[in-house]
């Protein structure tokens, strides 16, 4: 009948036992070729994406673990440049890369991570002290890939905006996300309205402003298909002093580019708008692309520059409506 392969013995074993549970070791992973193979992929994914080797590592391990293909041919070959050369091993990492990629799209990456330190957050009684406030705040912030990347930057980013703001008394920031939380609402601001469509994040803003800025803040789920009435409406304000578009102008151009019509007619007297200089998932940047749909939207909308400002990864304008 001839010899019987290792291969052909895990093969009828993998075959009877069916798909491998999640609670099953999965130390073959530890061994030295998978190891290298695995720290090989992080380091390339670090190259790439803005992520974390540590990060990427868990990711990449998480992908392969189950993968009943992979570990049997590890199995059978023990030289990681033998491995790598292998159709399942080719597959598995690019499955790993799109998930590394994919994640760091997402605007909440890990909403049990987000949930959790919400919930943090609104436990906090309402005379806390600034410094745990930040603390629990800036969880919450970590959890919103806008928030996120302009975290490291907060207090560059605010000492370029407060002057543009000045005394506004009426504030819209449109498409909104985390953004409220880290804003320094002072006595001036009599109003700041934060829209978005994430129900989420508006449900998060409601609960965080019923509690800590009382009535200065006023949340509202909103799609910028529905138009600024309903913003009005519920606001009672007909025409704000500033608007801010933050990172917004992008996106919105490049998904649903006939609802840059609606930005046009924001109802403020000034606006804030403003692009990433970095990609949110790639090493590489964006900077010159994202100026270029700036210039063209205010152009198209006929807005009046007024002052142009730039963090590390991020930069703007502050426009005046005709």
């Amino acid at each position: 009948a001839g010899s019987v392969t290792k291969c052909q013995i895990l093969d009828t074993r993998y075959k009877t036992r069916g798909t491998i549970q999640k609670t099953m070791n999965d130390s073959w992973l530890d061994l030295k070729p998978m190891r290298e193979l695995i720290d090989d992929l992080a380091e390339k994914a670090v190259r790439d994406y803005r992520t974390e080797p540590d990060q990427a590592r868990e990711i990449i391990r998480q992908s392969f673990a189950n993968n009943n293909e992979l570990r049997q041919t590890t199995a059978c070959e023990k030289r990681p440049e033998y491995i790598a050369r292998t159709r399942i091993f080719k597959k598995c990492a690019a499955v790993a890369r799109k998930k590394i990629y994919y994640g760091l799209r997402r605007y909440r990456a890990d909403d049990k991570k987000f949930n959790a330190a919400v919930s943090s957050l609104l436990s906090l009684p309402t005379k806390t002290t600034a410094a745990r406030f930040r603390a629990a705040r800036d969880a919450v912030l970590i959890g919103h890939a806008s928030t996120r990347e302009r975290l490291l930057y907060l207090s560059d980013f605010y000492a370029k905006l407060s002057p543009l703001i000045g005394k506004a008394k009426t504030i819209l920031d449109v498409g909104c996300g985390s953004q409220p939380l880290a804003f320094p609402i002072d006595n001036t601001i009599r109003l700041y309205v934060a829209a978005d469509s994430d129900a989420v994040v508006i449900s998060v803003l409601q609960a965080w402003a019923r509690k800590f800025a009382k009535k200065r803040v006023l949340p509202l789920r909103w799609d910028i298909a529905d138009g600024w009435a309903p913003i009005q409406e519920a606001a009672g304000v007909k025409t704000f002093d500033v608007a801010l578009m933050l990172k917004l102008v992008p996106v919105v151009g490049r998904r649903k580019r006939r609802l840059l019509q609606t930005l046009h007619k924001t109802p403020a007297r000034k606006i804030v708008i403003t692009g990433c200089r970095v990609a949110l998932a790639k090493n590489r940047s964006i900077e010159r692309r994202e100026k270029g749909m700036l210039r063209r939207f205010i152009a198209e909308a006929g807005f009046k520059p007024l002052a142009e400002f730039a963090i590390e990864n991020e930069f703007g304008w502050l426009v005046e409506r005709p």
